[in-house]
């Protein structure tokens, strides 16, 4: 699975290039959604960390499994937005999300939406925070 750190100048571009097509999207969608969902979205554009288990070993913690980064957006109380250009398999993950001054906040996440975008380069994920994990 490749890093957010490890993308070409070009792919590096495609992923700017599908955010901004995701808040144009939901720029022209928010006035609907935003009275059916529980908590409000707030703009959001950086990096997260993503710790995919292993089939092998379900325990989910940080470092374990697969371990990447990916862009991320539109994030809430209840969960966040991410463009990765693979496909994931699995449903439950963890979310770490890097605050400035403090160590790094892990949530444990399912995933509740996945897309492919229609520039067929990277996948459009929607997870859902179920609880915070003390490391």
């Amino acid at each position: 699975m490749i890093s957010v750190d490890s993308y070409s100048p070009s792919l590096q571009k495609t992923a700017q290039e599908v955010l901004d097509t995701l808040d144009r999207m939901d720029s022209r969608m928010d006035q609907h959604y935003s009275r059916l969902r529980s908590h409000p979205r707030n703009n959001f554009r950086g990096v997260v960390h993503l710790c995919i288990p292993d089939p092998d070993s379900p325990v989910i913690k940080p470092g374990s499994g697969l371990s990447t980064r990916v862009w991320a957006r539109c994030i809430s109380s209840s969960g966040l937005s991410f463009i990765c250009p693979d496909e994931l398999d699995a449903k439950a993950l963890l979310v770490g999300i890097e605050i400035p001054g403090r160590d790094t906040t892990w949530f444990q996440a399912e995933i509740k939406r996945e897309r492919l975008m229609p520039d067929e380069t990277f996948w459009e994920y929607g997870v859902a925070f179920i609880n915070r994990v003390s490391v």
